[in-house]
Formats: C-alpha cells, structure tokens, sequence
C-alpha cells in the first residue's frame, strides 16, 4: 500500500471521529437548551469546548445573575465515561456534581450576582485526551429569589433567631432553662471546634450547630463520648441536628466542623437543649412534627426522614440532588438531572403542612411524562427505574398553598444503589 491512500485513510478516519464527537456534543448542546423555556438566543450564557487528558481539570468563568434559575451542564465524548464539575465562588465550592457519568448537572439559583467558576474534571477518558463543553443555560426567573427569608438579615441576628427557634422546637418556648449548652463563634473553611457539654441519662436532647446563610454554605456537627463518635451529621448544609437519649451521665463532646464559608471566618452557634417534644421518637405523624416546627425545619427533618426510609441513614453521597424553592398556588417549578438506565431511584418532594395543602410531582424525559404522583397530599414519592440513561426533569406543581405569597418545598433524589 502506497503511502498517500495510508495518510488519505488515516485523515478520513481523524475526520469522521471528530464529526462523531462533534455530533454528540452539538446533540447535548440542542437537549440542554430544549430544557429552557426561553428562546435560545436567551437562554444559553455560556458555551465552551475544549478537551482534557484522564485526571486533568480546566477552569471556566462564567457570569451568573441573582434571582435566576440556572442549569450548568457538563457533556464529553464517546471515549469520556467520567466527567465531573464543580460550581466554585471566591474559590469556594458552591455545589458539584461528581456522579460517576459523562454528563455532570448543576442546578443553581444564586444568592448574589457574581463571577463564577466551572470547574471540568476529566476522571475516565480512553483516548490521550477527550473532547468536552460547559454550557450553562438559563430557565429564567427563579420560582423564588430565595427559599429562606433570613438571608438578609446579618450572622448575629440570624443566630438569635435560630436559637429561639430551636427552643420553640425542643418545647422551651421562652425558657432557657431547657438550654444545657449554649455557645457562639467564629471559624474558617477547614476548621472545627470542640464543645463540653453535661447530659443525664435517660433524658432525651437535640443537638444544633447553624451558621448564617449569606456567607456560610456548610458545617458538619458530631457528638462523641469517651472518644467514641454516638451521633453525627455530615449532610451538605448549614443547620445539623442531632438527636441523641444517653445511656450515661457524664461528659460529653460536641465538635463544629466549618466545612464551607464564603469569608474569612464565618459566626455560627451549638446550641444543645432538653427535648421536651421528642416527637421524632414518640410520634411520626406528619401533623405533630409541623405542630412544633418552622416550614423550614420540617423540610430539614424531611430530608433526614427520606434518607432514613430507604435505608441510607445520613449517606449524603446517595443523594444525587436536592433543592429548595418556593412556589405560589398554580405554580410551577422544573430541575434537570441526569439519571443512569436500569438504576433504582427514589424522588421526593415534600412540603410542610403547616403552610401547604397539596404538591404534586411528575418525572419527564424527552418532553414526555414518565412518573407522577398526583395525590392530594404533601409528600409526593417516585419510584423510578430509568429504561433510558439521560437528562430528565422533575416538575413540581403547587396545587395549593395555604400562605399569601408562597410556599416553601424541597425535592431529593437518592440513589437506591448501596440498597
């Protein structure tokens, strides 16, 4: 064989190779804007390709605005098995997706107007290098600028209504007395803190640690006795609860993890209180726990709840996705995420009843409604098996909302693999 139809053949084979990535990832790019309401010319805001070799990463800034609902899509070619991305602010990580697959989704409404970082990471890749984009779509307003009203008052009095929060919930309306540990500080990204407290045995407590959310995105909190770790929560947020009944007087330890602050040091408080209610122990009913709890703290509770049932305890990795929003009566609210074939999947979305009558939920793929749970209460659940592996979307509808403005409700998804 002569060299010239050797070199020919080779360039032909290059050429249908790049057009075969280049399809798939032009195809990705048609579906992720398909997924937005707005009209194309509005609703990409960003769009890159380039290419990474396996454990590689690459950083791209993009400009996100407050109040808007975005999706952050990651796609790679057919020789990539493993993309993962990380949303970064001020070089702090603000949510990531590091499922094992080829196309990573964030889903983010952001507090403030700011420039961001999205993060590539190319884990699997079979080829010297894989082709890859980043493209970040915008689904408009969001359903609610922000599902916690707290968020623009300062740390100080974040935490001063937290902590009389925490004594509405444990039955210590007004009454301190029901406090035996109170402490408030100041920590960094990477530190922690280690609190003693006096417990009984016999007497149920619970266990708080919060931190404000306009500069502070997660801290963990464990209690341990005797060097021994009793109780612990390492859920991705900023207000862990522990619940916790000794066995033995004594002295105990309560350690605060700062696992994400925004600024240099971020005011948190452990709060440990006498738990008068102990309704989780003593009674499961939807309409006791709102009785005594804020719509938030239900949905916290919820979320623990939810893990628990499908027998995850508090294993954040088997979460793929959670969110927070609000929505008024008749309205609304679509997430987008990426769900592997023949893979078992359990979908929540829960709202309190304290404030909310009735939530819907319907699973989508291709435009197409695969699962829904239309019943009239407020804690609709799916059980999925994908026949197809892709980008799906989880639509909420609030059917009725019992405050003026609007209801707060969150959705989980939990991967029922270690099951």
């Amino acid at each position: 064989m002569s060299r010239k139809p050797l070199l020919l053949a080779l360039a032909l084979s290059a050429a249908f190779s790049s057009n075969t990535f280049a399809d798939t990832l032009d195809n990705a790019r048609s579906v992720n804007q398909g997924l937005s309401s707005l009209h194309k010319n509005q609703s990409e805001v960003f769009y890159q390709r380039s290419s990474l070799a396996k454990g590689k990463t690459a950083d791209h800034k993009i400009r996100l605005e407050a109040g808007k609902y975005y999706a952050v899509y990651g796609d790679c070619d057919d020789n990539c098995t493993d993309l993962n991305t990380d949303l970064l602010l001020n070089g702090a990580v603000v949510d990531k997706d590091h499922m094992q697959d080829s196309a990573p989704i964030i889903n983010v409404s952001p507090e403030r107007s700011a420039d961001y970082v999205v993060r590539a990471s190319m884990v699997e890749c079979s080829s010297d290098k894989c082709d890859y984009h980043i493209n970040v779509i915008n689904h408009g307003e969001a359903p609610q600028t922000s599902y916690n009203s707290d968020e623009n008052v300062s740390p100080t009095e974040f935490l001063n209504r937290e902590r009389e929060r925490n004594l509405d919930s444990t039955g210590n309306t007004k009454n301190s007395a029901g406090e035996v540990l109170y402490k408030r500080s100041s920590m960094a990204t990477g530190a922690h803190q280690t609190f003693h407290v006096n417990l009984k045995a016999g007497q149920p407590y619970k266990f708080y640690a919060d931190c404000a959310p306009n500069n502070c995105g997660d801290i963990n909190l464990k209690l341990s006795h005797g060097g021994k770790t009793l109780e612990e929560d390492t859920l991705d947020d900023r207000y862990p609860i522990l619940h916790h009944t000794p066995e033995k007087s004594g002295r105990y330890t309560l350690r605060a993890d700062m696992k994400q602050c925004q600024t240099n040091k971020c005011e948190f408080h452990v709060h440990a209180l006498v738990n008068n209610h102990n309704y989780e122990e003593n009674d499961d009913s939807d309409e006791v726990r709102a009785e005594n709890l804020t719509p938030e703290q239900y949905l916290d509770y919820e979320r623990k709840r939810n893990l628990e049932m499908v027998g995850q305890g508090d294993n954040q990795d088997a979460e793929i996705f959670y969110q927070r929003d609000k929505l008024a009566t008749g309205k609304s609210a679509d997430f987008s995420v990426n769900l592997k074939a023949k893979q078992n999947y359990r979908i929540f979305a829960d709202c309190s009843p304290k404030s909310c009558g009735d939530i819907n939920m319907e699973l989508l793929h291709d435009g197409k409604v695969v699962d829904k749970d239309t019943d009239a209460d407020v804690y609709p659940m799916l059980f999925v098996e994908p026949e197809q592996e892709g980008k799906y979307t989880v639509r909420v509808n609030m059917e009725q909302c019992k405050e003026e403005s609007a209801c707060e409700f969150q959705v989980q998804i939990i991967d029922l693999k270690n099951n």
